[in-house]
């Protein structure tokens, strides 16, 4: 969490600025594209950086946070249609960056993780409408890569490594804590000797992929 203060603080300070500028700075009309890109380097128009409040049919806030130049840039929020927090993290001209929280509609936390550039990066976590963790995932560039384990009722249940995107490496499968399969992979494909065992650890099965 605190990559997530780091981008805070900045944005608190930006967001500040916006409110203390007239109301023709708040715009609700102005077209805004998320993940429109600006050629960089760019130097910030302070006078561009508009307050954005989009609202649901119903007149609830569906987005709330600024924008430059028709882009997201800064802290912001979405929201469901009853303004609960749908999501909330950081735009820089119009990518994500940083850390980011997505929700279900309950109000528990779906998703959470890094973004660069837009891509997800580092451990993503994942949980379930109840708020247990269900999967924890490695990505680099917006693509799986190292491993990934998945839960049930916050116990282990399988782990598989991956390679840019595809299983490569152990996989293992437990039930009730005990490991029960094993193998490996190459190109999402199964490879070399895979092993079955009983809850006493006893191999009862193997099975070679070549």
């Amino acid at each position: 969490m605190t990559s997530f203060f780091k981008n805070i603080i900045p944005l608190v300070s930006l967001l500040a600025f916006c409110w203390s500028c007239n109301d023709d700075k708040i715009t609700t009309s102005k077209p805004v594209t998320p993940t429109k890109t600006i050629t960089s380097p760019v130097v910030i128009d302070s006078s561009k950086i508009l307050l954005v409040h989009e609202k649901h049919e119903n007149g609830n806030t569906k987005f709330y946070g600024t924008a430059y130049d028709t882009v997201y840039h800064g802290y912001c929020k979405t929201f469901f249609l009853n303004e609960t927090i749908s999501s909330q993290g950081n735009y820089v001209l119009g990518l994500k960056e940083g850390w980011w929280e997505y929700f279900h509609d309950n109000g528990q936390l779906q998703e959470c993780g890094h973004y660069s550039a837009n891509l997800q990066t580092g451990t993503w976590k994942y949980f379930n409408y109840y708020g247990s963790l269900v999967t924890e995932t490695n990505f680099y560039e917006g693509e799986q890569n190292g491993w990934e384990k998945k839960y049930v009722n916050d116990t282990l249940i399988e782990e598989c490594e991956y390679r840019f995107g595809k299983k490569e490496g152990y996989y293992h499968l437990y039930e009730n804590g005990i490991l029960i399969l094993k193998g490996n992979y190459f190109n999402n494909a199964k490879v070399g000797v895979w092993k079955t065992f009983n809850n006493k650890g006893k191999i009862v099965h193997e099975e070679d992929f070549g």
